[in-house]
């Protein structure tokens, strides 16, 4: 401070004036800098006056003492501040980082040179989260630097979503045996020991950390330290004996700058009269350098005294080398940055050249002080609205010699970018169980899970139904409606939608059976309206051939109702339209085969009675209608529409139809099957009739295959879903149409088509004639 004072006084900046200076001791005692303040603040205005006195307006108040610059403690510069706060005399510190000290409410006129420890603990969480580290300890100190800087880290640390493996406070004055035993030291590093903390933060001074590092030296204890400003350049603890089986350290000092001609100035020290110079003469005595052994005495006029008692040619060592070889540039800076922000927030004041201290009291200086804006070696020298100065953070890797030494390993902005020169050297990006078989990132299809221990993980599979990419995530993530993942999946898939689509190959297998299908039948209309007055088919039933063909028809256009995604139209109609057309059909069969019977059984009784039966339209009518009841039921009560079924199957989302129940269905297929196999009856007993055209055994094998397809359609459809329910479904009614047109029209369209010879009515009586003749029993029996 004295050598940036001396160049101040030596610049143009303010010409015919001199700055004088008053140096305290506060031994680290805030009792003592209370009094030091008290004196430094008597009012000159009063010469009767020694201290400051009681007023109720302090804006004339003056005092030899226009600014101050310390304290370098948070603590003693917090309780200075409130007395310096009275007649709003500057104070500036030049290490004082505490947060508490930004409040302008309580400390109007504290400004400091030194960033907050908003910054530098923003900076420790950036780097720990740059760095990949997952979990943090934290030791902090019962003072304002140790205590609030600690709780200023976890809040800055969940920014990050860094895990706080442990905070603990301990004594300002740990360092102290008498405070802080060896029960006490050892609590402090099984703490640490046990805990699962990647790093430790240590947030206190340099005494406490120096017996805290010498035990965890002592016990082994390996571990990664975050050294903030106050230790992070300690020449102290570099020093210690086995430092370099502690594990590494990194810190964090003020962007450090070497002051302009200050290691010059140094050296000159041991060529001046050190008589001159009591602050030299009490250094060399309290801290000899390399065994000097130097006796110094202030005597009662306040002159320094000398007595060299040793050749300082001695071990090749001198004062002066000594000095240069531990000049402290993190706070050498600041100091020099305090000095010269005073004198400049002088010039405005002071600018007619004729200053005095009885000019101006000392707010007036504040207030140019909060305006100073200026370059000094390339940093902005000015304070921002809570009197802070912006300046950024170089990052310290220390090499673990013996002794340490240290080197920049990288720079943190106040803007929050951080660089790290060599990253690989100090990120744990790569380590995935720590040294405390802890998880710190887990494989894709997993998550992080807390153990009993605080910030310790292990690592557990995702579930069904949900994924983790991985890597830092603590819960798995559902998959979406759509998609689906199987047990420790690290990502999704769509989930097929399943219905029968008409580019599948078994739709277009259907779609070209059915349309063969439909083909067939309008080419036997047309055969059979050309053809229509012959016996085939009139004995086939006539009319209702075509009536038969065309229910056939409606019964193959239901098929296509399968295919596609259902809607509520096509599920409300497929089965309908099929149950309908097909009953018609049968019921026209049924009209079929009782003419059959009527028409060769020569019985007059049972002719008679069969007669009842001979009303084809009645048949067909009443047959159809009961069904088309049934199936108008089933739509209205069973509420049958399309649904998207997404809980069935994890892997597929089910498009079918559904019903609320299948009752109405039953009683739709029993009916079927009932006609069927009344149709069945009646033609396998008419087998044997003088039948030249075999109606009654075609109608048979028919009947008999649709009862057959149906009965096995049950059992399958309860335990298939989705398109495969469609596809079975309309291979059945496929089976069953053309089972009835194979067997009953294909052999008509035959006997037109290739074997008309027989298609006569003389063919017919012939073959009549020989049937009989051949039976040993008369005729009109059965």
């Amino acid at each position: 401070m004295i050598h940036s004072i001396e160049m101040v006084n030596r610049s143009p900046d303010l010409p015919n004036i001199t700055l004088g200076y008053e140096i305290y001791d506060t031994c680290s005692d805030s009792t003592m800098a209370i009094k030091t303040i008290m004196r430094m603040m008597s009012d000159k205005s009063n010469g009767e006056a020694n201290c400051i006195p009681l007023k109720c307006n302090y804006m004339t108040y003056n005092s030899n003492i226009k600014a101050v610059i310390g304290e370098a403690s948070s603590e003693i510069s917090k309780a200075v501040a409130h007395l310096l706060s009275v007649p709003l005399m500057p104070q500036v510190s030049y290490s004082a980082t505490s947060v508490v000290l930004s409040d302008k409410s309580i400390y109007p006129s504290f400004l400091r040179t030194t960033p907050s420890d908003l910054h530098q603990t923003n900076a420790m969480a950036k780097l720990a989260s740059t760095l990949h580290w997952a979990s943090i300890g934290a030791i902090g100190s019962n003072d304002e630097y140790g205590y609030y800087g600690t709780e200023e880290f976890i809040v800055q640390a969940a920014k990050y979503n860094l895990c706080i493996s442990f905070k603990k406070i301990i004594q300002a004055l740990m360092f102290r045996k008498d405070v802080c035993g060896d029960i006490c030291l050892f609590e402090i590093l099984k703490v640490i020991n046990q805990s699962a903390a990647e790093a430790v933060i240590v947030f206190t001074k340099e005494a406490n950390v120096k017996r805290i590092l010498e035990g965890a030296i002592l016990y082994n204890i390996s571990q990664t330290w975050i050294a903030t400003d106050t230790w992070s350049t300690s020449v102290l603890i570099a020093g210690l004996p086995g430092i370099e089986r502690i594990g590494r350290i990194l810190g964090f000092v003020q962007n450090r700058q070497a002051v302009p001609y200050f290691r010059e100035y140094v050296r000159d020290l041991s060529k001046q009269n050190v008589s001159k110079n009591c602050f030299f003469n009490q250094y060399l005595k309290n801290y000899p350098p390399c065994g000097y052994n130097a006796v110094s005495d202030v005597s009662l006029s306040g002159q320094c005294r000398w007595n060299d008692s040793f050749d300082t040619k001695k071990n090749n060592c001198t004062p002066s080398d000594f000095l240069e070889s531990n000049i402290d540039e993190d706070s050498s800076f600041s100091i020099y940055l305090a000095v010269n922000a005073i004198s400049r927030a002088l010039v405005p004041i002071c600018k007619n050249n004729n200053c005095s201290i009885a000019d101006f009291p000392s707010w007036r200086l504040l207030q140019e002080l909060k305006r100073v804006n200026f370059s000094l070696k390339n940093v902005d020298v000015r304070f921002d609205k809570n009197g802070d100065f912006l300046l950024g953070y170089d990052i310290i890797g220390w090499k673990l010699t013996s002794p340490a030494q240290f080197e920049t390993i990288g720079i943190y902005k106040t803007s929050g970018e951080i660089v790290v020169y060599n990253e690989s050297q100090w990120t744990s990006k790569n380590i995935t169980v720590t040294a405390n078989m802890c998880y710190k990132v887990c494989k894709p299809g997993q998550k992080l899970t807390t153990t009993d221990r605080t910030c310790c993980f292990e690592c557990t599979a995702c579930l069904a139904g949900y994924y983790s990419s991985g890597g830092y995530e603590t819960e798995c993530k559902q998959c979406k409606e759509d998609e689906y993942s199987l047990n420790q999946s690290g990502s999704c898939i769509p989930r097929e939608i399943d219905f029968l689509r008409w580019n599948d190959t078994f739709a277009a297998i259907l779609i070209t059976l059915n349309s063969t299908g439909m083909a067939l039948i309008i080419l036997f209309i047309l055969v059979f309206s050309f053809h229509f007055n012959t016996p085939v088919i009139t004995c086939a039933g006539g009319p209702l051939c075509f009536v038969m063909l065309a229910s056939l028809l409606a019964s193959f256009f239901s098929v296509f109702t399968f295919v596609g995604q259902p809607t509520t139209l096509s599920c409300q109609i497929q089965q309908p339209l099929f149950a309908v057309s097909f009953t018609l059909c049968i019921a026209c069969t049924i009209a079929v085969i009782v003419q059959i019977f009527i028409a060769f059984t020569f019985d007059i009784e049972m002719n008679c009675k069969l007669q009842k039966f001979n009303k084809p339209v009645l048949i067909t009518i009443g047959c159809t209608t009961l069904q088309a009841v049934l199936c108008v039921l089933r739509i209205k009560l069973e509420k049958l529409d399309a649904i998207r079924d997404s809980r069935t199957f994890q892997e597929k989302i089910l498009y079918e139809c559904k019903a609320e129940s299948d009752v109405y269905f039953g009683l739709i297929l029993g009916y079927i099957a009932l006609l069927a196999l009344i149709c069945f009856i009646f033609a396998f007993k008419g087998r044997h009739l003088p039948d030249m055209y075999k109606n009654a055994k075609f109608i048979t094998i028919s009947m008999l295959i649709s009862i057959v397809a149906w009965a096995v359609f049950v059992p399958i459809r309860l335990t298939i879903t989705g398109k495969y329910l469609s596809a079975t479904e309309a291979s059945t009614i496929l089976v069953c149409n053309y089972s009835v047109l194979v067997c009953h029209f294909c052999p008509k369209v035959y006997v037109i088509l290739f074997n008309n010879e027989i298609n006569i009515e003389k063919a017919i009586s012939e073959h009549i004639r020989k049937h009989y003749e051949n039976q040993e029993a008369p005729p009109g029996s059965m």
